[in-house]
């Protein structure tokens, strides 16, 4: 039986459909999704994605914990974002090391896990040398249990997105829309959370 859509739930429903296709794209849960060149100003997968950073993604299942290594990158800016099936964003790790994550700590079974490196768009050689440190990027999780969702209404998750979107046009910024629980805005958060992917689509 479908699950009716509405605000209580929206961030959670579009977030899982998120992940789910994501998922899909890596070829299953807890593999990385490595975009190995600078991203085509008219193939943009995510919002205002840089051309000057290289992103790789893994939808992983933290049920069990896992371990997310970062790796060693000089002066070269990398990050690890970490975020949550409500769409909350748990952890951004910068820093060299292994790092545990668990379905306590980050609040849900499932996270995405973002990785940004900086490159020259310009340079081959560069570019090479951040896809072998997008490889030292890693992931060692007890459970692979593949995410699923339930199925959710797609009226009612379109007529709750197009009122969002109204509703959300006047935002001059994603301002507390995305942080962890305590610091996140509740009435912008469904606003944000569609803006970016109404954005993405067009």
């Amino acid at each position: 039986m479908s699950v009716q859509v509405n605000v209580d739930n929206f961030v959670r429903a579009e977030t899982n459909r998120m992940f789910d296709f994501g998922q899909s794209q890596s070829g299953g849960i807890n593999q990385w999704l490595r975009y190995r060149v600078p991203t085509p100003f008219d193939e943009q997968p995510v919002i205002r994605q840089n051309r000057d950073t290289l992103y790789s993604g893994a939808v992983v299942d933290v049920s069990r914990g896992a371990r997310l290594t970062v790796p060693e990158h000089g002066d070269r800016y990398a990050s690890a974002m970490v975020v949550n099936q409500d769409h909350y964003i748990q952890h951004i790790f910068h820093t060299p090391g292994t790092y545990e994550l668990t379905a306590d700590q980050c609040g849900s079974d499932y996270v995405l896990v973002a990785v940004r490196i900086l490159v020259d768009p310009t340079d081959d050689t560069d570019i090479a040398a951040v896809n072998t440190l997008q490889d030292q990027f890693t992931i060692h999780a007890a459970s692979s249990t593949p995410l699923t969702h339930p199925d959710y209404d797609t009226a009612s998750f379109d007529t709750t997105r197009n009122h969002l979107l109204a509703l959300s046009r006047g935002l001059p910024d994603y301002r507390n829309a995305f942080e962890r629980p305590v610091r996140a805005d509740r009435q912008r958060r469904p606003g944000g959370r569609v803006l970016v992917r109404h954005r993405l689509q067009r």
